[in-house]
C-alpha cells in the first residue's frame, strides 16, 4: 500500500515526467492521502480507492519512471526484509527535504510537501500511519551505509532524479533517515 504513495510521487518529480503522467501521479497522491489512512484500518471502500491509486500511481511509473528514492529501498528490502513499500515510504520525508535544497528546486517537490501535508507535513503523514521514519527503527546502523551506497549508486534511477546524485549525497541521505 505504502510503495503506491512513493511511487507517484517518483513519478511526478522525475525528469522524464509528462504532462499525461503528472496528471496521473497527481490524482494518485491526492487518493493516497484521501484513503490511505482509513484503507490501513481495513476500510474496505478506502481500500477499494486506494486500488484505483495504486494503478493510477502503475500508469504514472510505466511513463516517467521511478527516482533514487525507489533504488535506496532494495538494501532495506535486501538486508532488513523490509517491505519494499514501507522502505520508500519511511524515507521520504527526508527525500523531500534532501530534493527541496536542490538548486534549482522543483517546483514539484513543493506541490509533493503541500499535498502530503494536509497542514502537518510529510512526516506527520507518514508517521500518522504508523511508519516509522527512522532506519534505526528498522536495525539498520551506520555502518551498512556504504554497502548501501555501492548497490545504490550504479542504478539508472538516479539519473531521473531532480537533483545531482553521487555517493555523497547518497551516503548523507541515508544517514539522514538514522
Amino acid at each position: 500500500v505504502y510503495k503506491r504513495q512513493t511511487h507517484a510521487v517518483e513519478a511526478l518529480i522525475s525528469l522524464q515526467a509528462s504532462p499525461l503522467s503528472d496528471c496521473v501521479a497527481v490524482a494518485a497522491v491526492e487518493r493516497v492521502v484521501d484513503f490511505l489512512p482509513a484503507a490501513a484500518g481495513g476500510d474496505r471502500p478506502a481500500m477499494n480507492e486506494m486500488a484505483l491509486a495504486a494503478t493510477l500511481a502503475g500508469i504514472a511509473i510505466a511513463h516517467a519512471g521511478t527516482t533514487l528514492l525507489h533504488v535506496m529501498g532494495y538494501p532495506l528490502t535486501t538486508f532488513h526484509d523490509l517491505p519494499h513499500g514501507r522502505a520508500s515510504a519511511c524515507m521520504l520525508p527526508q527525500y523531500l527535504d534532501f530534493l527541496g535544497r536542490q538548486e534549482p528546486r522543483s517546483d514539484k517537490v513543493g506541490m509533493v510537501e503541500e499535498v502530503l501535508a494536509g497542514g502537518s507535513g510529510p512526516r506527520a503523514f507518514i508517521e500518522g500511519l504508523g511508519v516509522s521514519t527512522s532506519l534505526r527503527d528498522y536495525g539498520v546502523r551506520s555502518g551498512e551505509i556504504e554497502a548501501f551506497v555501492d548497490r545504490v549508486v550504479v542504478k539508472d534511477d538516479l539519473r531521473i532524479t531532480p537533483a545531482r546524485v553521487g555517493r555523497e549525497e547518497i551516503t548523507e541521505l541515508y544517514l539522514s533517515c538514522l
